[in-house]
């Protein structure tokens, strides 16, 4: 089954290199990169084709556009059967891909649950939990956001609430049906339209999953040019970094450092 990934983006030169390399060491082969630039000027990394791999597709148009307007036109000139979305910031293992589409088998729709973040400017190592028995069971939160101090507190009915509604939230790891974004399309915003997109895809009945990534197929990275704001329950020792994502990982954290 064929995956169109899409990424809209705006102003992360640094990072472009960085999406095309995992996307291209993707298992699954049957796949296609599309990206939206509306940068101030187009990308010369891709105005020149540096890639090599033509199942790349880059667009640039002058800004002006939503970001849920962007992924809206970014699906509409999709070729593949399944919608995945990738960040052009994030960190995504080979196998990712070929791991999402396993676990869409039955379903409409699948995002991650549980994922590991890194924040650049401590060099810290996380995890996040939103599925409903972590939550619950939490007694302490790491609040982590891309340039304050990290924060230790305890875990209140706040923060438990605020960390069970990112169960469906942060858009990075949306895996979906083409066929289900046809009668749920983005909405012209640009902060929140992933959630306003998956609530009108329960209101359409869509078989939706969460799952939680234990192997380490995505690094959800926040850095100083980025927004993300977590709240975390677990602190994994750095060198799990190498365990999980392999030497890969290396190079692309330090583009991360050196764009921030």
């Amino acid at each position: 089954m064929k995956i169109s990934a899409i990424v809209p983006t705006q102003a992360r030169e640094p990072y472009l290199r960085r999406l095309v390399t995992c996307f291209s060491a993707q298992t699954h082969r049957d796949a296609e990169l599309l990206i939206l630039d509306d940068s101030p000027a187009p990308s010369p990394y891709f105005v020149e084709a540096r890639h090599g791999d033509a199942r790349v597709r880059y667009f640039y148009m002058a800004p002006g556009l939503s970001l849920g307007e962007k992924r809206n036109w970014l699906i509409e000139r999709a070729t593949g059967e399944v919608i995945a979305h990738l960040d052009d910031d994030d960190y995504y293992a080979p196998a990712y891909l070929e791991t999402m589409l396993a676990e869409l088998e039955g379903h409409d729709f699948v995002k991650l649950s549980g994922w590991y973040c890194y924040q650049v400017r401590e060099r810290f190592l996380a995890y996040m939990d939103s599925e409903p028995d972590a939550v619950d069971a939490a007694k302490a939160a790491l609040l982590i956001s891309t340039v304050e101090p990290i924060v230790v507190s305890p875990m209140d009915a706040t923060m438990r609430e605020v960390l069970a509604n990112m169960r469906w939230g942060f858009g990075f790891s949306y895996v979906y049906r083409k066929e289900a974004w046809q009668a749920a399309k983005f909405p012209a915003m640009t902060f929140k339209e992933d959630i306003y997109f998956l609530a009108e895809l329960l209101k359409q009945g869509c078989r939706l999953k969460c799952l939680r990534d234990r192997r380490g197929i995505v690094l959800h990275i926040l850095h100083t040019t980025n927004t993300s704001r977590l709240i975390a329950q677990y602190a994994p020792p750095a060198f799990l970094l190498d365990e999980l994502f392999g030497a890969a990982i290396a190079p692309f954290l330090q583009d991360a450092v050196e764009a921030s």
